[in-house]
């Protein structure tokens, strides 16, 4: 009869501890911004503070850029800034994006000098009405087929003790893309709270081209004719025509056999 008072004792403990797990789990961060639901902000403004994105056409084996601007378009500022890009898919003149499993993809390199296919660096802190201008360098492998690698961006800052997330089209599920972006009717509409974001970002492509032997080929051809055209030139503007013969001298009147003056017309 005296250990009942101790399991007593122990069973509320154990509650207390069970409550205070799901207590935890339920404040614990799932990793997606969907999940977080952050708020959202004016969709001019959500689709305008990431901008001028611009990926660059390369030969496979060389190296680029990609630009992109940050704009504070809020009435505070922005701190804590950090841009996310993604090399997530890749895709062809011939078919759709599929995603880039084995393949291998291009690097991109942040302003923290971290490369990888898929990069996090920070931004500088933004005024109201502030730009950023940012370049990414890329850099392809010679193995590099041709194809377009498609990049997915996100955007995370702090504003007024506010935190908020913004991501573009391909982090997001098709479903739960189509149903936060068209209604029942068919038009168009944006529900950011149904995507758990503040606001939706722009995305970009790396196109990598390759260069054959068709092309040398086609060079060297057109190479020899420019050469040829231009030793022709030379010598016909030399010899003076355009057969190739040189100029007769001028013809000079034979003697008459009168004479050389006529004295009547019947001589």
């Amino acid at each position: 009869m005296g250990s009942r008072p101790g399991r007593a004792v122990s069973r509320v403990a154990w509650t207390a501890l069970v409550v205070l797990a799901i207590g935890v789990a339920a404040l614990a961060p799932t990793g997606t911004a969907s999940a977080a639901s952050y708020p959202p902000l004016p969709v001019f403004v959500g689709n305008h503070l990431l901008g001028n994105l611009s990926g660059p056409t390369l030969n496979a084996g060389s190296s680029g850029s990609l630009g992109l601007t940050v704009q504070d378009l809020l009435q505070w500022p922005m701190s804590g800034i950090a841009l996310t890009l993604d090399i997530y898919a890749v895709g062809s003149n011939a078919g759709p994006a599929t995603p880039i499993g084995n393949s291998i993809a291009p690097l991109l390199t942040g302003t923290n000098g971290v490369s990888g296919s898929n990069i996090t660096f920070p931004v500088l802190s933004l005024a109201p009405g502030q730009v950023a201008t940012i370049t990414v360098p890329v850099t392809t492998a010679a193995s590099i087929g041709p194809a377009s690698f498609l990049i997915r961006t996100a955007l995370g800052f702090t504003a007024n003790g506010t935190q908020y997330r913004l991501e573009s089209r391909g982090w997001f599920d098709s479903t739960v893309w189509q149903n936060a972006t068209e209604l029942a009717n068919g038009s168009a509409t944006l529900n950011l709270a149904a995507l758990g974001v503040s606001g939706v970002t722009p995305e970009s492509s790396i196109i990598v081209q390759t260069v054959t032997w068709v092309w040398v080929v086609y060079g060297m051809v057109a190479g020899a004719i420019a050469l040829v055209g231009l030793g022709a030139f030379f010598y016909f503007r030399r010899t003076g025509s355009s057969a190739g013969a040189k100029r007769s001298p001028g013809a000079s009147q034979a003697p008459s056999a009168l004479g050389t003056r006529r004295k009547s017309e019947g001589d």
